[in-house]
Order: C-alpha cells, then sequence, then structure tokens
C-alpha cells in the first residue's frame, strides 16, 4: 500500500509538471495569437488607407477626365464654327472672284498696273467656346 501511495504521489507530481508546461505553451500560444492579430490588423489598416488614398486619386483623375472632355467638347464645337465661318468665307471669295472676272476692272484699276486692292472681307473675330470657355457640356463615351 505505500508504494502504491509513492507511486500515486509521484504519478501526481508528473500530472502537474505536465499541467504547468502546458499552462506555460497555452500562455505562449495566446501570446504569440495576439502580437500576429495585432501585425494583421496593422496590415489591414494600412490597406483600408492605401485604399482610400487611391479612391482619393481616381476620383480627380475623373474629374480631370470630365474637365478636359468639357475642354474638347467645346474645341470641337469652337473648331466646327470655324470650318462653317470658313465654307462661308469662300463662297464669298469665290462669288466676288466670278463677279469680278464678270464685270472686269472698275472703280479706277487698271489691267496690269497701279495699285489694286483685292475685295475686302468683314474681319472673323475668335467668339470664346460656349458655356464661359471651361465648364461646357461634357461628351462622354
Amino acid at each position: 500500500a505505500r508504494e502504491d501511495a509513492v507511486e500515486a504521489r509521484r504519478r501526481d507530481k508528473a500530472q502537474r509538471a505536465q499541467v504547468e508546461r502546458l499552462t506555460q505553451e497555452n500562455r505562449r500560444h495566446a501570446s504569440n495569437l495576439a502580437a500576429v492579430e495585432e501585425m494583421f490588423q496593422g496590415k489591414i489598416d494600412a490597406a483600408k488607407s492605401e485604399r482610400d488614398l487611391v479612391s482619393m486619386q481616381l476620383k480627380g483623375a475623373y474629374e480631370e477626365i470630365g474637365i478636359r472632355d468639357a475642354a474638347l467638347a467645346d474645341s470641337a464645337a469652337y473648331m466646327q464654327s470655324l470650318r462653317r465661318r470658313n465654307a462661308e468665307l469662300q463662297v464669298q471669295v469665290r462669288s466676288l472672284l466670278a463677279e469680278r472676272a464678270q464685270h472686269g476692272p472698275q472703280h479706277g484699276q487698271h489691267p496690269g498696273g497701279g495699285h489694286q486692292q483685292g475685295p475686302t472681307f468683314p474681319r472673323m473675330e475668335r467668339e470664346p467656346p460656349k458655356g464661359g470657355g471651361g465648364g461646357g457640356e461634357s461628351v462622354v463615351s
């Protein structure tokens, strides 16, 4: 019986030592887990900040594209008006040249000499693009 009691104490002592080792290992794992969670939370926060920054940059880029698109639309409208005006002036020039060829020299102009002044045309002033020049209609395709 005495041997059984000694054996039971020895087993109890070994079990308590094993429980202590497992408890310490569990504490280490919990500590490591907390450190890993903290590290990954920092990475998540950094990724969210970077995402927010990229979103702001993308928003700015879209705004700039809109502004440039509006300016391009204004320029295209202005170029179209210039083409129309140019076509009108070409028609006027052809008409005046045909009239001059039909009627011959006039008003003191002598063929082959003297000062000859060609036809005068109304001067075209540059009109600013519609919408004040910067915030016109946007043409997004």
